[in-house]
């Protein structure tokens, strides 16, 4: 199932997946913040619904969520191709993404992605290791349960796995990616660490970290999150740019 959010005129697409430690939420959670980016940006926005856990593990999920975008791009013709998604949705955009690159005919359409406070490290980055129990948005405990539910009986070093870690992935010939978290986040160092390698295989990285920022603060009526959600909209714009 997929929620579009139709525009009179595009210049592209947007394929967005929600987050929710891959056992919440829906399509139809953040109608404002995908609306706002689709004036914003100019590009059609696109919502791809996804199996959740426990009665789906990730392998099957992230199968799942691969096919659902393989065929709205197909749907869409030649029109460029942006990716993205928030937490458990930026893990999500990102594994897609790294295998639809590989495909010849979709490598070319795909132009950029937006990674918000992703999880990229399933083994648990240090951040989301020395993060407490009160729940500011995400804890420990609760990544933990969501561990449990997506990827039950794994131990640490099998979630390390990169066909669910990305981290470990091998990183090549992807598009510029405009990674964003609070430095409050439990998972900062998930983003930290992936942009560094983002950059470090040759490709396109910027990365935001904003002050005193919560996961999910880019969710809110505040100033921080106008900020962040403004420069999401300008990179989004630039990478359907002609010069990409």
């Amino acid at each position: 199932m997929v929620r579009e959010f139709p525009l009179e005129q595009s210049v592209g697409l947007y394929i967005h997946f929600h987050g929710g430690g891959w056992a919440l939420g829906s399509i139809y959670e953040q109608d404002d913040l995908l609306n706002s980016l689709g004036k914003a940006s100019g590009l059609r926005v696109v919502s791809v619904e996804y199996p959740l856990a426990p009665e789906h593990e990730m392998p099957e999920l992230l199968t799942r969520a691969k096919v659902a975008a393989r065929v709205v791009i197909e749907s869409y013709g030649d029109a460029k191709v942006c990716l993205g998604g928030e937490s458990a949705g930026a893990h999500i955009a990102v594994n897609v993404a790294l295998d639809l690159i590989g495909e010849r005919e979709h490598a070319a359409k795909i132009r950029g992605l937006n990674l918000c406070y992703g999880i990229y490290d399933l083994s648990m980055s240090p951040s989301q290791r020395r993060a407490g129990s009160a729940f500011i948005g995400l804890s420990k405990p609760y990544l933990e349960w969501f561990y449990s539910l997506a990827l039950p009986g794994r131990s640490l070093e099998q979630r390390r796995d990169p066909a669910v870690s990305p981290l470990y992935r091998d990183l090549a010939r992807m598009p510029a990616c405009l990674f964003s978290v609070g430095e409050l986040d439990p998972l900062l160092d998930d983003t930290l660490f992936m942009a560094a390698r983002w950059r470090a295989a040759g490709n396109r990285a910027e990365l935001q970290v904003y002050p005193e920022a919560h996961h999910g603060f880019n969710g809110l009526s505040t100033g921080m999150a106008k900020l962040a959600n403004d420069n999401i909209h300008r990179f989004l714009v630039d990478c359907v740019q002609d010069h990409q």
